[in-house]
């Protein structure tokens, strides 16, 4: 028995993958070898290792095209940093194109002056309480604080190029990319793909670069540094590419990993997101690498008295993320 096989010209992971797993079934016939484990989508994915070249190199590397990923890469593209995205899908905006509005109340200009959504001079530490009180508790303060401040500037980022920004709910502090609901049936469902595809072409404007249908299948590391990626393309082949000044993971997260959710978050472990797109691989990239996670297992959520649409239009009453998780 031998897997030796004559060698393929522009062999692939996957190829190469079979072949292993031959070799590793005919070491297991003869007592030779345990049995492969199967991924069991929860542990570290180990890093690559270093190539003998590198396919593209640039300034900074981003994983995932997400909503995030392409804000980011405008911004560094606006400042003169060169940047190439690896997306796996062939459109970007990841789970974000599927989002709806997301919540500002104040420290921008989508309010007048300086006063912020409740009457008063803007403050990020009220919002931090409004959030908080209303969660139970259940959130992780840091990450609040990071969250607030984080979507005020980029309100005011999107708001500076020009971006069409309106209230998806007067008086609740919602906001979404001005669109014709009618075309769309009447639903706000996926109105952030159009602020997606906004980010996208400032981005590209200011000479940031895509592979689009690219999977970024691990890290490459040199020493306790993570210097690029290992990737396979639409076609099958393995390339390389090498951030110089760092890697930015801008995938979406472990929504869709009901294994990832069981393990880390047992507020939402029951929760079923269909239309979402994060499997997690990359976050266990990361943690493959050393890195950890910050302000996991915490449930934020908005007010419980304001009213939200459905999709029959009817005003429903808005009930605090972790009732509506246990809902679910």
């Amino acid at each position: 028995q031998s897997a030796n096989v004559d060698a393929v010209s522009g062999a692939t992971l996957t190829s190469e993958a079979v072949k292993d797993a031959a070799e590793n079934c005919i070491a297991q016939a003869k007592g030779e070898a345990e049995p492969v484990a199967a991924d069991d989508h929860v542990s570290p994915i180990p890093p690559a290792p270093l190539p003998e070249k590198w396919d593209y190199e640039t300034d900074v590397v981003l994983v995932g095209a997400s909503a995030g990923g392409l804000v980011c890469a405008a911004r560094l593209a606006q400042n003169g940093v060169k940047t190439l995205t690896l997306e796996k899908e062939a459109e970007v905006g990841g789970t974000g194109r599927i989002a709806t509005m997301w919540d500002v109340y104040g420290g921008c200009d989508l309010y007048e002056g300086d006063t912020g959504y409740f009457g008063t001079p803007y403050r990020d530490q009220d919002v931090i309480d409004f959030y908080a009180e209303r969660s139970g508790w259940t959130v992780d303060l840091d990450l609040l604080k990071n969250m607030t401040i984080s979507i005020r500037e980029m309100s005011q980022w999107f708001l500076d190029n020009g971006a069409d920004i309106v209230e998806s709910l007067p008086g609740a502090g919602m906001w979404w990319y001005n669109f014709n609901m009618p075309e769309y049936g009447g639903c706000g469902l996926g109105a952030v793909h159009l602020l997606c595809d906004f980010n996208h072409k400032i981005a590209l404007d200011n000479g940031a670069e895509y592979l689009m249908e690219t999977t970024v299948t691990a890290l490459v590391m040199d020493g306790d540094k993570c210097v690029g990626v290992q990737a396979e393309t639409s076609d099958g082949q393995v390339i390389y590419a090498k951030g110089n000044k760092g890697v930015v993971l801008s995938a979406s997260g472990f929504q869709s990993n009901p294994h990832m959710l069981a393990k880390y978050s047992g507020i939402c472990r029951n929760i079923k997101l269909g239309l979402a797109k994060g499997t997690g691989e990359v976050i266990r990239m990361g943690q493959g690498c050393g890195a950890d996670f910050a302000g996991y297992n915490c449930a934020g959520g908005s007010t419980d008295t304001l009213p939200v649409p459905d999709y029959n239009g009817d005003m429903l009453p808005r009930c605090r993320y972790n009732e509506y998780a246990n809902w679910i």
